[in-house]
C-alpha cells in the first residue's frame, strides 16, 4: 500500500513521504510534477532495452539523458555502453574540485582519437601519479611526484618470452642507460654490490678482488682502465660465486682507477 502525504496551499509542492511500488506488479504509472520530492524506495520490475523500469527526460541539471537526447548510457551483452554518435566519450572520477578551473581527476576516456588512461589536472590541482596494482601490490607507477618517468614496485621488467623483444628500434634509440653503480677510490681489494662501479688497483700489485652478491660465476664482466698507467692492463676477468677478479699482466705502477660493468645471465 501506497502512503502518500499531501501539503496543501498556494506554492506548496507535493511531498511523497513513502511509495513502494512491488515489482511483481509492474505499473504504467508515471510521476511527474516540477518541484516534488520523495523519500523511501521505488521499486519497478525489471525492464528491457525498448521498455525500460525507468525513463528520465533530457535534463542538464541531472546529467541523465535518454535515448531521445545525444547521450546513450545501456548495457548490452554485459557491456555497459556510452555512446553519442561520432562524439568521442569519457570518464572522469575526481580526486579534488574546487571548481572547473581547479581541480585533479583521473580521465578514462578518448582525446583526439587516443584512447587515454591517467591523470589531469588544472589550477590549484596536484599532478597525479598512475598506479598500476595486482593483488593489492603496486606492479608500476607512472608520474611518481609528477615526474614524467616509469617505476616499477615489487616486480620486473621483463618480456613474455626469453629473447622475445628488443630494447628500443632503428633510429628509436635510449639517450641513457643508468645502471645501479658506485665509485670506491680507496686502493685494493672491495665490496661493491653493484652492476656497474669503479675500484682502484693498488700501485705494486697486479690483482683485485671485488666481492658483490650480483655476481655468479656465470657472470659476464668487462672492465677497462679509467686513469693511464704505463704498466697496468686488463689480462682478465675471472667470475666466481659471489666475487670476480681483474687480473693485470705486469704490477701496477702507480694506483689505477678501472671501470667494469656486468651483466648477468
Amino acid at each position: 500500500m501506497s502512503v502518500i502525504s499531501v501539503g496543501r496551499g498556494q506554492n506548496c509542492p507535493v511531498i511523497v513521504t513513502e511509495l513502494p511500488i512491488d515489482p511483481r506488479a509492474p505499473t504504467a504509472a508515471s510521476f511527474n510534477k516540477s518541484g516534488d520530492s520523495m523519500t523511501g524506495p521505488l521499486l519497478q520490475a525489471d525492464g528491457t532495452t525498448s521498455a525500460p523500469s525507468y525513463s528520465f527526460s533530457n535534463s542538464p541539471s541531472t546529467g541523465i539523458v535518454n535515448s531521445a537526447g545525444t547521450l546513450v548510457l545501456t548495457s548490452q551483452s554485459n557491456f555497459v555502453d556510452q555512446r553519442n554518435g561520432a562524439t568521442a566519450q569519457g570518464l572522469r572520477v575526481s580526486n579534488t574540485w574546487t571548481d572547473a578551473s581547479n581541480n585533479e581527476y583521473g580521465v578514462n576516456a578518448w582525446i583526439a582519437n587516443v584512447y587515454t588512461i591517467g591523470t589531469q589536472n588544472a589550477g590549484t590541482g596536484v599532478a597525479r601519479s598512475v598506479s598500476f596494482v595486482c593483488a593489492a601490490v603496486a606492479g608500476y607507477t607512472w608520474g611518481v611526484g609528477g615526474a614524467n618517468k616509469l617505476v616499477l614496485g615489487t616486480t620486473a621488467l621483463a618480456p613474455s618470452s626469453n629473447a622475445g623483444l628488443d630494447l628500443g628500434f632503428t633510429n628509436l634509440g635510449w639517450k641513457r642507460f643508468y645502471l645501479d653503480a658506485s665509485i670506491i677510490t680507496v686502493p685494493g681489494n672491495a665490496t661493491l654490490n653493484k652492476t656497474a662501479g669503479r675500484v682502484v688497483m693498488a700501485a705494486g700489485t697486479n690483482s683485485i678482488t671485488v666481492t658483490s652478491n650480483v655476481i655468479t660465476a656465470n657472470s659476464i664482466i668487462t672492465a677497462s682502465l679509467a686513469t693511464n698507467d704505463v704498466t697496468c692492463n686488463v689480462k682478465s676477468i675471472v667470475a666466481a660465486a659471489g666475487s670476480f677478479t681483474i687480473n693485470s699482466a705486469a704490477n701496477a705502477t702507480a694506483d689505477t682507477s678501472i671501470n667494469f660493468i656486468t651483466v648477468s645471465i
